[in-house]
């Protein structure tokens, strides 16, 4: 891993928030830390994949320029039901994991009324590619999107909002495994979201986390062909929070929902298929410094 390129962009931020501190109109937060566990089960099938997280995110904010930076702490445990042992198949349950910081997440954007115009990346952290779980993109993303929100209704508290982001593949470092047969991969990532507020301190949300992934990866390449995999889902979500002081708040959320996949390998095209589904579970907190 090249982490003098990621130290690079970390200096460059922190360089960038020292001098927007010295000014009156530079705010920070929310600040939010949680747990949260995202698990994939695939269709007819007793092994999936928790992906289990802690992460720490936090906003910014310079007049009208807003910005975002975080990176969780995961642990990765799948359950499989065979490995190869001696070039042969055994068909045994077996649990693997691994534990690394995952991907920094980051963007800046640009208020303009409702709207957010944002431009950001993905960068890996350095954890392991031979883990054998998956950990992260393995993979330099870059992702252009906006954030919206406005009124329903101002009488019944009731609130539209969410993000979209377009995510393109550029590469990985040469020592990242598999990363240059991902170049060129893409992805469509809308969340939409529907807030009220019934009670004072209460907020309930109702959200639909979406996606659409055009993915090249290197197993699907035979020669000179470039297989692909097409992948999509909806995992509808609900989630609380409550105002523990003005400046405090807790929350949880549930969500579930369905994937879809179709691939296309050398001579040979699947067609949609649903290839299982989510379950999401998270508790977090946020303040504001």
């Amino acid at each position: 891993m090249n982490y003098s390129r990621i130290f690079s962009l970390l200096i460059i931020s922190l360089h960038i928030c020292n001098m927007s501190v010295c000014a009156a109109s530079f705010h920070t937060g929310p600040i939010e830390c949680g747990l949260s566990s995202w698990i994939n089960f695939p269709l007819n099938s007793d092994v999936y994949s928790a992906y289990n997280k802690f992460s720490v995110d936090g906003y910014f904010s310079y007049g009208k320029l807003k910005g975002f930076i975080g990176a969780p702490l995961l642990y990765t445990i799948d359950k499989k039901d065979s490995k190869k042992v001696d070039g042969e198949t055994i068909y045994s349950s077996y649990y693997k994991g691994a534990i690394a910081l995952g991907d920094l997440n980051m963007y800046i954007g640009y208020q303009i009324g409702n709207f957010q115009p944002r431009i950001g990346m993905v960068v890996p952290l350095g954890y392991p590619t031979n883990s054998g779980v998956w950990l992260g993109s393995k993979n330099v993303i870059l992702k252009a999107g906006a954030g919206f929100s406005g009124d329903i209704s101002q009488k019944l508290h009731l609130k539209f909002g969410g993000e979209i982001y377009v995510k393109y593949y550029i590469c990985g470092y040469p020592e990242i495994e598999d990363a240059l047969g991902k170049a060129g991969s893409w992805s469509i990532e809308p969340d939409l979201k529907l807030t009220t507020q019934p009670f004072k301190k209460w907020r309930f949300t109702f959200e639909a986390l979406c996606g659409f992934k055009k993915f090249y990866p290197i197993w699907l390449k035979y020669g000179s062909f470039q297989g692909y995999e097409l992948s999509s889902s909806i995992v509808p979500h609900i989630s609380v929070s409550y105002d523990v002081k003005p400046k405090l708040y807790l929350s949880g959320k549930v969500g579930c929902g369905p994937g879809f996949k179709r691939k296309v390998e050398y001579k040979s095209e699947q067609p949609w298929r649903m290839s299982g589904y989510a379950v999401n579970l998270g508790i977090g907190m946020g303040f504001y410094p």
